[in-house]
């Protein structure tokens, strides 16, 4: 289990259903590793968002992984949390 699945079967047992966070979370891991990030970093987090074609598509991706980040630094001080737009 990754820490994305982690944090969102935390998250499912408050009673959030967090459908569409799932594969756009794994998408942004995906484009992390792919630039050599095993951590959130926030110019990673920025850089996938502006991949998004609509304003409100990179905000709501930018604060998806706003929300992972700072559940993150709890297990591992090395994630950073991106700044909340």
């Amino acid at each position: 289990m990754t820490r994305i699945d982690t944090w969102l079967a935390t998250r499912r047992a408050s009673g959030f259903a967090l459908k569409k966070y799932e594969p756009c979370l794994h998408r942004f891991a995906e484009f992390a590793a792919a630039r050599g990030a095993d951590h959130v970093r926030a110019e990673t987090a920025i850089a996938w968002a502006l991949l998004m074609a609509t304003p409100g598509q990179r905000h709501r991706h930018f604060q998806r992984v706003v929300q992972l980040a700072r559940y993150l630094p709890a297990e591992d001080p090395r994630h950073e949390i991106p700044p909340d737009c």
